[in-house]
């Protein structure tokens, strides 16, 4: 008798699970699946534009900024010495950081050319991609 019930049991557990097995393989082989796969693909795709872009193009000034600055300020043809930088951040609203940089001379009486300045301001909006 004992055999005869838990025979029953089995059963209609196996049936409850093949129900699950049916409804889970028309999950992924009707339209609930396919334009989830396709959104997850182009987001991911569109990802790794975007990273090769950034990599690519060097935007990087937003994360350390001063460094980046005196970076643009080192290359070739730009001689305009030793700069004071003083960073400033406000949040004009939520989630939104503008950082400024004023750049001061650290000598108020050096002199340069026109010609130094524009490379370096060239040059500086030329490497951040604008």
């Amino acid at each position: 008798m004992f055999s005869l019930v838990a025979s029953l049991v089995l059963g209609w557990l196996c049936w409850q699970r093949q129900q699950e097995l049916v409804e889970l393989r028309q999950d992924v082989s009707t339209q609930k699946m396919t334009p989830m796969v396709t959104a997850l693909r182009q987001a991911a795709l569109r990802h790794k534009q975007l990273s090769q872009s950034v990599k690519g193009e060097g935007l990087v000034g937003q994360q350390a900024l001063v460094s980046y600055i005196r970076t643009v300020g080192a290359k070739d043809r730009i001689e305009i010495g030793e700069l004071n930088l003083t960073l400033t951040e406000a949040s004009p609203s939520t989630n939104i950081v503008d950082k400024k940089v004023t750049m001061k001379p650290d000598n108020p009486q050096a002199s340069f050319k026109r010609m130094t300045l524009v490379n370096f301001f060239h040059t500086s909006r030329r490497t951040a991609g604008a």
